[in-house]
């Protein structure tokens, strides 16, 4: 009978597991784009800034895997921009970095600081520029040139 017992507990236990590690998660959505899942989770009060062991944020995985929907989604719940992994970049870095123009203008639209700089001094444009991303270069420099200077801000008060 203990045998038996001790049995079906490994065997709940095992089962358990293997669903939880298939159960569907906002990191998951995030990597592979899958908005509709995303949306659910989104709509169960999933965390749209929850942090994984390495402080990537859901934000942070779909713009570094190309997840456009995902991110434009997670930004419309809430998704801060300004979240840093372990590392302390951010998810216009990680953009940067990868080259996706489309998710950099995407993070800018929503108010991400391309000024912000990583553990190691490290900012948006360097990311850009030491991988040779020549079209984020252009959004990111764009976006520069359309901030009003401080003269201009200290002029309209």
């Amino acid at each position: 009978m203990k045998t038996r017992l001790t049995s079906i507990l490994l065997a709940f236990t095992a089962c358990a597991v293997v669903a939880h590690a298939q159960a569907p998660n906002l990191f998951s959505a995030a990597r592979t784009n899958d908005v509709n899942s995303a949306r659910i989770l989104l709509a169960n009060k999933a965390d749209v800034n929850q942090q994984d062991d390495k402080g990537y944020t859901p934000l942070i995985m779909a713009t570094y895997n190309g997840s456009y929907e995902v991110a434009q989604l997670l930004l419309e719940h809430g998704a801060s921009t300004e979240k840093k992994d372990r590392s302390g970049r951010t998810a216009l870095m990680g953009a940067s970095f990868k080259g996706d123009e489309r998710d950099v203008a995407l993070l800018l639209q929503h108010g991400a600081d391309e000024d912000a700089k990583d553990a190691k001094g490290l900012n948006s444009m360097m990311y850009a520029v030491m991988f040779g991303r020549i079209s984020v270069i252009r959004v990111l420099r764009a976006a520069e040139t359309a901030r009003p200077t401080t003269t201009e801000v200290s002029n309209t008060k």
